[in-house]
């Protein structure tokens, strides 16, 4: 299947595809966190280009061709080279859509995929298959098909991964084992190895993908740059950046530290930094043709940017992130495109069809270094515009040894007259496929039926390729997408809840209405073991049957098994292995047995419920009687009990008696109010703390607080809860004494004699303090509320509860409130600790 990407802004310009920029792969970038990637261990300043027909390997230091692959096209066929990590090469023809990968030495090739197309009909442009460097392999992305293949790895292939939405030529490395592809629908996916482990959908479409400091980057229809590979999606820089079909992006094969965004339109270039979000304006570049620049790679802190002008091919160098130009690298080559890279802390630029490739060191100094003659090479610029004329007077001589003094004759190719152009005509969705084919073939054109699955009435036409509206040679192919019937997915050995979302993702397009539906039904026998329970064992309509939208897929799966005869087993091991092994389908517990035992049987399985051979089903439980020491006695609840009492069972349960009268005043006097060790503690004999007071003191009465009868903000505390005027519902909050006595203070009460401004907007606003506070002004002294308990340690006894005056300014005057807790809505102004009571 294949599904068609809008062409809008991936960096192709009419119909000819950007090979330096569509083609991803991995080079000499520094990754971030999460996406590490280093150069290739075989840095030894050589590489892989496209010479004529064929391929070379070029050694940068000896400025030498030390190897040379067989002819892989003919004619004017581009081709693409990809260096994989292990050093060998991987080769597109970009005219047969055949991919080969050599070794390094490019000895004996392995065809990986066989030409697509023949010599009457080359693959459309942006269907080409690209490869992409992986860390330890390579990938082959297809748009023909909409698969990612897996290359370079030990043993058989991984299978290929269908890429929904379709799969574009535009892809990066992640850095890791796999790649990110930007979607024919413009969103993005994760894959690795044989698995799609993430799509990414932003809030507006992808238009753009390139790497920037280690981390996948896409760039949205609204300019928003977007590190694709967080969770959830994070903004890189701080405001839009250029989006649209003018715009190219940084090669992955020379990514660096800073996203470059070039505007083609006005050749304008931009450099957004991740690591503060900051857009650096580079500024506009000096071409008069701004339609011709391509993708930009990085070396180190500068800027490369192609210029693909006929005649006029050249780098311009401009430094990140201050934009200062640096001298322009001319590059040899007379051709539409050459190849621009980053490899081994080199740029490479190459035109295949030239003698010569220029290489950039990291000191920014070109060297020009020739390949040689051979089949399809068809100029040699160092030398003249072809290789068969004499250099020109004002030529510089060249650094390098020059070519040879024979040279087959110029090429006698005969060049076709160019067609006519036609527009493809709008079809709309829906339309019957053999409409849609009659109003194509009317125009001139030939009509290619592609059936993409499910997600519309099968037969009807969701879009074309080329879209309605382009221009076209006349007798070009126009593929026609028309949806199909839907194919069922394997879900065998899946757990059935996993198997039936399977079943139910993927049967169509978000909103068309139609899907597989899904009915689970239990196996008629039992499973053999535990692993079994809640796992498919049969579907129906097998895998792989091509069904219409709605259709039922049944499932069967394992709903029970056999209970096994556990007895003699460690009951608490046998109990995870069963809850593990069923994926917590089953539950599992433990009870001692009451069963004679020796020892040495401690902690092993006497019985089970259910029995052996008893049938147990999803969502069943287990019990295990297991055989157990005899557990050591534990110390009893005493608190609440009579002293006296507390210590007679204290030694009853064969305890030694601490009691200790260390609570100065209680409302319950010679009553345990706490112990240690707390009630439950497993301990064999040994002391018992038991604290209690054998003081109640004089006095002890309930303390009630009352609210204003209105409900204003004013409250009052009174010993006892008879009625008190202009206040209502009493709360009792406690036991407080009505007299000083030992290890008590005297709480007062003072009330607002000012006017309400100054009593919080209350009349008799209240409030209490320790009778060592002097009176303030607009307040009275009104008596004393009682007695509470001092803490000097600050720390109340078991059964008391801390008290305190809470206050804060309001905008009409002030607030007080007495209580354990401050009220809610009250800010942290003032607190004082009046003491303890005893708690209610």
């Amino acid at each position: 299947m294949t599904i068609l990407r809008r062409m809008i802004g991936r960096g192709r310009t009419g119909s000819t595809v950007l090979v330096g920029t569509l083609l991803a792969g991995v080079l000499a970038a520094s990754f971030g966190v999460g996406y590490s990637a280093t150069t290739p261990e075989l840095n030894d300043g050589t590489n892989h280009v496209p010479h004529g027909h064929g391929i070379s390997q070029v050694n940068s230091e000896t400025q030498r061709v030390e190897n040379e692959a067989r002819a892989l096209a003919t004619g004017k066929e581009e081709i693409e080279v990809v260096e994989l990590q292990d050093g060998r090469a991987a080769a597109v023809n970009n005219r047969t859509g055949e991919v080969r990968v050599y070794p390094r030495d490019l000895g004996t090739d392995s065809t990986v995929t066989p030409p697509q197309a023949g010599k009457d009909k080359p693959v459309p442009p942006g269907e080409q298959p690209a490869v992409v460097a992986g860390k330890d392999s390579g990938y082959v992305v297809d748009p023909t098909g909409n698969t990612v293949r897996q290359l370079g790895v030990d043993g058989p292939a991984p299978p290929p991964v269908q890429i929904d939405g379709g799969a574009s030529r535009t892809a990066v490395p992640d850095g890791a084992g796999g790649i990110w592809v930007l979607t024919d629908d413009e969103k993005a996916v994760h894959v690795v190895r044989d698995r799609i482990v993430h799509r990414v959908t932003a809030p507006d479409p992808i238009r753009q993908l390139s790497v920037a400091d280690g981390r996948p980057v896409g760039i949205t229809s609204k300019g928003e740059a977007l590190d694709i590979a967080a969770r959830p999606l994070r903004a890189i820089a701080s405001r839009p950046v250029p989006s649209g079909p003018s715009v190219v992006v940084g090669s992955p094969r020379g990514a660096g530290r800073y996203l470059l965004v070039l505007d083609r339109k006005d050749g304008r270039l931009f450099a957004v930094d991740p690591r503060t979000r900051a857009v650096h304006d580079i500024g506009t570049l000096p071409t008069d043709s701004p339609n011709s620049l391509g993708a930009p790679v990085i070396l180190d802190d500068r800027a490369y940017i192609p210029q693909y002008a006929p005649r006029k091919h050249r780098l311009f160098v401009r430094e990140l992130p201050s934009g200062t130009p640096h001298d322009d690298v001319p590059v040899p080559g007379e051709h539409e495109r050459f190849t621009l890279e980053v490899r081994d802390h080199r740029v490479w630029a190459n035109d295949q069809f030239d003698r010569r490739v220029v290489v950039v060191g990291r000191d920014g100094r070109p060297a020009v270094i020739d390949k040689g003659d051979r089949p399809g090479v068809q100029s040699d610029t160092t030398q003249g515009e072809h290789k068969d004329q004499a250099p020109p007077k004002d030529t510089p001589p060249s650094t390098v040894p020059p070519p040879p003094t024979t040279a087959p004759p110029p090429s006698t190719e005969a060049t076709d007259p160019p067609p006519s152009r036609v527009t493809v005509p709008e079809i709309a969705r829906g339309t019957q496929q053999d409409v849609a084919c009659d109003r194509v073939r009317a125009v001139g054109l030939r009509c290619d039926i592609v059936e993409v699955g499910p997600g519309g009435p099968t037969g009807t036409v969701r879009d074309t390729k080329p879209l309605g509206g382009s221009r076209v040679p006349e007798g070009s192919v126009v593929r026609v997408f028309v949806y199909g019937p839907v194919s069922v997915p394997s879900v065998v050995n899946l757990l059935s809840d996993a198997a039936c979302a399977k079943i139910l993702s993927g049967a169509g397009e978000p909103g068309a209405g139609g899907q597989l539906k899904c009915v689970k039904e239990p196996m008629p026998g039992t499973g053999r073991t535990w692993s079994d329970l809640d796992v498919v064992a049969e579907q129906n309509p097998a895998a792989g049957t091509r069904v219409e939208l709605d259709t039922t897929v049944t499932i069967r799966f394992w709903n029970t098994v056999l209970m096994e005869n556990l007895a003699g087993r460690n009951g608490e091991s046998e109990c995870q292995r069963v809850i593990a092994s069923s994926r917590n389908r089953v539950t599992c517990t433990m009870q001692l047995s009451s069963g004679r035992h020796t020892p040495d049987q401690a902690g092993q399985v006497a019985s089970q419920s259910p029995p052996p051979g008893s049938p147990v089903g999803i969502g069943g439980s287990i019990v295990l009687d297991v055989y157990g020491a005899s557990p050591p006695p534990s110390v009893p609840p005493m608190v609440g009990t009579e002293i006296n009492a507390a210590c007679q069972a204290a030694s009853n349960a064969g305890y030694t008696c601490d009691a200790r009268a260390d609570v100065p005043l209680s409302n319950t006097p010679n009553v345990v109010l706490s112990q240690e060790p707390p009630p439950g503690t497993p301990q064999q004999g040994g002391n018992v703390i038991l604290h209690y007071s054998n003081n109640q003191g004089a006095g002890l009465q309930p303390l009630y607080r009352f609210r204003a009868a209105n409900n204003d903000p004013v409250w009052i505390v009174r010993l006892g809860n008879a009625p008190v005027e202009g206040y209502a519902n009493p709360v009792h909050i406690g036991w407080a004494y009505n007299a000083a006595v030992g290890g008590t203070w005297t709480i007062n009460d003072f009330y607002c004699t000012g006017k309400p401004s100054n009593c919080g907007g209350f009349e008799r606003n209240h409030y209490y303090t320790k009778n060592d506070q002097p009176v303030i002004p607009n307040f009275d002294k009104h008596y004393a509320v009682g007695a509470f308990i001092q803490a000097p340690d600050g720390q109340c006894a078991p059964g008391q509860r801390r008290m305190y005056r809470f206050k804060y300014h309001a905008n009409d005057g002030r607030r007080y409130f007495i209580g354990e807790g401050r009220p809610d809505g009250w800010p942290d102004d003032y607190e004082e600790w009046l003491g303890c009571i005893w708690a209610p």
